[in-house]
């Protein structure tokens, strides 16, 4: 068997030793995301934050953490973290839909505790429409808004 032979077919077993670690570790995080939604739905905020905040420095590259993270922190009154963590889940990917909605919501729920939460709201909302136009909740609420 040639060198180039056994290198491709090295290759191609590393490659799909790698794919299915990545597939692997992809339903651990689902898997683990699930639990963290689960302890929301039960009222258990602070268990769940306390998995997030353990998620987000195991995947601090995954937008749903961040976006889960951002939500739990607002629900428990953390303005200024909560848009930190919406913000990182859509740097991470900007047409994050559901991180866009709950950013704009947060602005919106804080009015009176950010001079500039209104412009901010309208910023979002005007951001997820310029790729999904029909989106009923950004259209409805930044209307409000305006």
């Amino acid at each position: 068997m040639s060198i180039l032979r056994l290198c491709l077919i090295l290759v191609f077993v590393l490659s799909g030793s790698l794919l299915n670690a990545g597939l692997t570790q992809e339903a651990d995080l689902q898997e683990q995301l699930r639990r963290t939604q689960q302890l929301i739905i039960d009222g258990k905020l602070l268990e769940a934050r306390q998995e997030l905040e353990g998620l987000a420095g195991t995947y601090p590259q995954d937008p749903r953490v961040h976006n889960l993270l951002g939500v739990i922190q607002a629900q428990t009154g953390d303005y200024k973290s909560a848009e930190s963590s919406l913000i990182k889940a859509i740097d991470l990917y900007p047409r994050y839909t559901g991180a866009l909605l709950n950013l704009g919501r947060l602005y919106q729920e804080n009015l009176g505790g950010d001079q500039f939460a209104r412009e901010k709201g309208i910023a979002i909302y005007t951001r997820l429409l310029g790729y999904e136009p029909e989106n009923t909740e950004a259209n409805f609420q930044i209307a409000i808004l305006l």
